[in-house]
Order: C-alpha cells, then structure tokens, then sequence
C-alpha cells in the first residue's frame, strides 16, 4: 500500500507534488503545545520547497510584515461574501518607557486574491488555496516561507572595512554562530573560534534564545577563561547600554530589533567592527551599519537581545 502511495506521489507533476508534500507536513505546526522545533522544522522545509527566488518580495513593506496566511473562499452558508485571503502583520510600537518597544500582531482581512498573487508565488498561494477545502485545515494560519537573502547582497562602501570575516554563513542561516565565530577569530581566539564555527548548523534553526544560551554552554566548556554576560530579558536589556558595553578586547554579540520589528539577522561587535557573516568583511560600527544589518525601510531601532564573551 506504501509503495502504491509513493508511486502515485512521484507520478504527480511537481507542482502538485510540492503542494501536497506541504499540506502533508502542516498539521504538525497545528497541534496543541506544539514545540518551537517542530515549527522551525516545517517552516525550514517549507523554505526548500519556496526558496527565495528573483520575483521574491523584500521591498513592499505590506508583503515583508507578514507572516502568516490564510484564505477562505465565496461562502454564503459561512458568510464570507467573496473569496479572499487573510494575513498576520508583525509590527513594532513605542513602549511604555521611553527607548522601548512592543511587538504588535494585526490582522489584515479582504485581501484579494489578484493583489495576492502580484506578491506571492502562484504555486504557493494554490496550497493554500488547497488547504482551505482539506478536514480540519479551514482557517488555519499557514507561515509564509521567507528566506534571509538580501536585497542588496553588498553595503556602500564608506562601511566595510579590511578587516576579514573570517567564517561566513554562505547559504545557512547561521549568522549568531558565524560571526560569534568570526569575532573570536579576530581576538586571536582561533580555537574556540573553531568549535563554534564547526557547530553552526547544528543549532540554525533553534529558537533565538536558546540560541544564545547553548553558545554560552559551548564557550565556557571549551574556554574556561572566557567570561560570558547575557542581557536576555526585558528587564537586563533595558539597562543594556551599547556604547559602554562595546571595547575591542572582547565580543559582544547582539540580536537587532528593526523597525518592523524584525529579530532575524545576529552580528557581534569587536570595538568599532561590526562582523556580519553575510559579508566578507567587517563594517564600521555606526547607525548606518546597523541600519543596512537590518534590512528594512525602518531601519535599526534598538537591541533585543546580546551576550557579551570577555
């Protein structure tokens, strides 16, 4: 009966195929208590079946907030009065104190499907499509797979540096690692450096704090010298101060918030370089630097979270 099913699958064109695989592996991000793991590995194989590709939207503003859809065609039974989409926007308002911000989900509703189908891959959209006829996908909210390309692969010139980035990410999304690595290479801490680099993948698609945390363990059991701070709570980040807690004796690796509320891209600070793994060569510390790290219209808007290695 498997091997029926396997070769009914492999004869089915590609797209088809692609559809079905996702719809296969949604469920598994719907269960209840489901762990973060079990969504960042949907959401990893999701991103091998869309990868980011020449028509990938980065610069509408609308397109890159969201992320998650869902759709739900003409129903009269249901009251839904023409066929249209929904989406979950991730943005970012002032706080209550001040140099603070909180993150804030929106729904958007009526999104036609002609304004869709401008922004997002056809294919794509027909899963989800697709998933709103399925038992007990109805009105289930489907992430939208987004890679970590950049628009502009190179920053202006006026920003890099001769300093060397010593282990680049390439195509992974290993940045925290990578220039964590990258930084204690231009310490003179090759070793260490190593061992981090080597681990990279292991942990890239491991929630950001723990993240952060297993890089700490890693560090300390294999650099006993080292001396590791964290500012991972709202409370320890909001007496985080960047400028007194950056010297060139040590690397201090931070998680920038952007103005849209984005916390995907990881850089380590050594003194005035800013190591990006996404670049051969380290930036000049400054606004600007830290604006283009984020790659949003917004901007850098402050720190989110950072781990200091002494």
């Amino acid at each position: 009966m498997m091997r029926e099913i396997a070769t009914e699958s492999a004869r089915m064109p590609k797209n088809r195929r692609d559809i079905q695989n996702c719809l296969d592996i949604l469920p598994q991000t719907w269960k209840k208590g489901v762990e973060k793991n079990v969504i960042e590995r949907v959401r990893k194989e999701m991103k091998t079946i869309w990868p980011v590709t020449e028509r990938t939207e980065f610069i509408d503003k609308e397109v890159t907030q969201m992320f998650k859809i869902r759709y739900t065609p003409e129903s009269k039974q249901k009251k839904v009065p023409f066929d249209q989409f929904h989406a979950l926007v991730m943005t970012t308002e002032p706080g209550e104190e001040e140099g603070t911000t909180v993150k804030k989900t929106t729904l958007l509703k009526k999104l036609g499907p002609r304004w869709m189908k401008e922004r997002f891959d056809r294919k794509f959209l027909r899963m989800v499509q697709t998933a709103s006829s399925r038992p007990g996908m109805y009105l289930k909210w489907i992430y939208i797979p987004v890679g970590d390309a950049r628009q502009d692969e190179k920053p202006p010139s006026d920003l890099v540096t001769k300093f060397p980035v010593h282990y680049t990410q390439k195509n992974h999304d290993t940045c925290l690692f990578k220039s964590v690595a990258s930084a204690l290479h231009h310490l003179n801490k090759k070793q260490i450096a190593s061992v981090i680099s080597s681990m990279a993948t292991k942990y890239m698609y491991t929630p950001v704090d723990e993240q952060l945390n297993k890089l700490a363990t890693i560090a300390q059991e294999h650099d006993s010298d080292l001396l590791v701070t964290k500012w991972m709570t709202r409370k320890r980040v909001g007496k985080f101060n960047l400028k007194t807690e950056t010297s060139d004796r040590w690397a201090l690796v931070v998680i920038p918030l952007g103005g849209d509320g984005g916390i995907g891209h990881a850089i380590t600070i050594v003194g005035d370089l800013i190591f990006d793994s996404t670049q051969s060569h380290a930036l000049t510390l400054g606004k600007n630097s830290l604006d283009w790290c984020c790659a949003n219209d917004h901007g850098f808007e402050s720190i989110y979270m950072a781990v200091k290695f002494a």
